[in-house]
């Protein structure tokens, strides 16, 4: 039972990682893009 709730407790913190990681490069780009616009 411990086992299933790490391996939950795992593939959230990874998909919540993905998550901020894609934000992060999202905000990055709409920031390059706004900035070369100028």
């Amino acid at each position: 039972m411990n086992d299933l709730l790490n391996n939950f407790v795992n593939i959230f913190t990874h998909l919540g990682n993905g998550v901020l990681n894609a934000l992060k490069d999202l905000i990055s780009n709409i920031g390059a893009v706004f900035t070369s616009s100028k």
